[in-house]
């Protein structure tokens, strides 16, 4: 919180990434919500989740591109102005008839939307790095994480209660969230002048002659160079791997939780839907904890040693459902969980912004976000063919296994590394 306060710079970043963040966390539920009332919800529903998830895949290359930016400033007001618009056009075409034409043009602003959005995050890490001294980048992390995380969890549910009170009008949505972000724009126009005090403006030479296949293989060099920037970190590495396994554990964890609060009602709390939204709730909630308030005893640890809590917490979490099966431990261990992952996660990515050259910041943080998202479609595929084909009690022994491998793993990591962000 000092930071946000002290800080003229992170305050007005932190406060624009705020407004564009709640612009597209309220969206995407209340988008679920209008293609519900499609003739076919559940091709539309199931468009809705396919298209959400496009972005993600395109880190790597929306991490290279920010790289190559020459006006970072200019580029994210830009954005920030594009998505604007792109609600005003949902707000005037929303409300014809619901023909699926609409429906494919609502798809594409959603994608846009959220394509540019994750763009102008790759743009604003090497600000973030500038804005803010080496020694207080983890809080300013911690901070964002947590504040990010807080949106995450009650932009949606606010959102679903928004659009019952504007009794399902759309286009006044639409214009409200627009609203979010012209004053995003704004406010980071109105503060462009200091960023650009602390941040170069890079200087590249004109390509007009340049042909396209050079590009391309100039794109293979560069991110065979990035690639080879993170092997060579190490510590960087290592966390590549641990993290990609965790990833592959919670998709698989939260896949089978749905299945086996079905099986075993006694660790429901109230109905079915209400635990299965208290679970993720309770997960949140530790996370966000963890990112806002950490314990200076962990802080003063090193991330080597947070990741072994977390990973102990989730084999007690599985231990649990597969031998005691008590929903107050389940949810008290789920919580603990979380909270070491609020904690690990931002001192993780100060780490790799401290140690990274700043021209290939995004590139790097891009190929690290990419290489860990991979695992989570396979883990909850995987776990989810084995319980249906095999029984939901085996899948969660695999995953047991799994964790207990991976803890294996973090012990002997921690023996050769102690990587503490705080103290470089």
């Amino acid at each position: 919180m000092n930071i946000f306060l002290k800080n003229k710079n992170f305050r007005y970043l932190l406060t624009t990434n705020i407004l564009s963040v709640i612009g597209i966390t309220l969206f995407d539920l209340v988008f679920i919500v209008y293609a519900k009332s499609f003739p076919n919800p559940d091709l539309a529903i199931s468009a809705v989740t396919f298209i959400s998830t496009l972005p993600y895949i395109s880190d790597f290359l929306l991490g290279y591109v920010a790289d190559k930016t020459k006006d970072r400033i200019k580029m994210i007001i830009k954005i920030r102005a594009f998505q604007a618009s792109l609600y005003f056009i949902f707000m005037l075409i929303v409300g014809f008839s619901q023909s699926w034409l609409v429906f494919g043009i609502v798809l594409l602003i959603n994608f846009l939307s959220d394509l540019s959005g994750t763009y102008s995050t790759y743009l604003t890490l090497p600000i973030t790095k500038n804005i803010v001294e080496q020694k207080n980048l983890t809080s300013a992390r911690s901070f964002q994480t947590g504040v990010m995380n807080i949106i995450d969890l009650t932009g949606k549910l606010f959102g679903a209660t928004l659009i019952i009170l504007l009794n399902y009008n759309y286009t006044l949505f639409g214009l409200l969230n627009a609203i979010f972000f012209s004053l995003s724009c704004i406010l980071f126009w109105i503060n462009r002048k200091n960023f650009y005090e602390v941040v170069e403006v890079v200087k590249t030479e004109k390509c007009e002659n340049k042909i396209y296949i050079k590009k391309i293989k100039q794109f293979y060099i560069d991110s065979l160079n990035n690639f080879n920037i993170l092997i060579s970190i190490r510590q960087i590495f290592h966390f590549t791997f641990v993290f990609s396994i965790m990833n592959l554990i919670s998709s698989a964890q939260f896949s089978l939780i749905p299945l086996t609060f079905n099986k075993y009602e006694h660790l429901q709390f109230g109905s079915f839907g209400f635990s299965i939204a208290l679970f993720g709730t309770i997960e949140s909630l530790g996370l966000i904890i963890g990112a806002l308030i950490p314990f200076g005893y962990f802080r003063n640890k090193s991330i080597e040693s947070n990741l072994i809590m977390e990973i102990f917490l989730t084999c007690g979490v599985i231990l649990n459902i597969i031998c005691i099966q008590d929903k107050f431990i389940l949810y008290l261990l789920t919580f603990l969980s979380g909270y070491f992952l609020g904690l690990s996660n931002p001192r993780i990515d100060s780490f790799i912004m401290i140690i990274t050259p700043e021209n290939s910041l995004s590139s790097v943080t891009s190929i690290f976000y990419s290489i860990i998202q991979m695992t989570v479609p396979i883990g909850s595929a995987l776990f989810l063919l084995i319980a249906n084909t095999v029984s939901i009690e085996f899948s969660w022994f695999i995953l047991l296994i799994i964790s207990f491998l991976l803890l294996f793993f973090s012990i002997i990591l921690s023996k050769k590394y102690s990587t503490i962000p705080e103290k470089l």
